[in-house]
């Protein structure tokens, strides 16, 4: 059997939408994915299912928060890294 290709997901400054601590937030989540990524990689069933809670977890945290503040940011840019996680339709490269 092949090898699993499965890209690291790369943080883009697009992805940004100016309100620092959500930027953070959604730096986190990239992180999160990616130490999600190394674990399946690895074939390490433990670390993956830990990775899967931590990551539903902190994505339940970082959406209640983005979402309990709409309008509340002067100035801040939309999020459409948050839009297209949330929606399920975000696709790397």
């Amino acid at each position: 059997m092949p090898p699993l290709e499965l890209p690291e997901f790369e943080w883009s400054e697009g992805f940004a939408c100016g309100v620092d601590l959500v930027d953070r937030q959604h730096r986190n989540l990239v992180d999160l994915i990616n130490l999600l990524r190394s674990a399946i990689l690895r074939g390490d069933t433990v670390s993956s299912a830990n990775c899967v809670e931590s990551l539903q977890a902190y994505a339940r945290y970082h959406f209640a928060y983005e979402t309990g503040r709409p309008g509340r940011w002067p100035g801040a840019r939309a999020a459409p890294l948050s839009r297209q996680l949330a929606a399920g339709t975000h696709r790397q490269g």
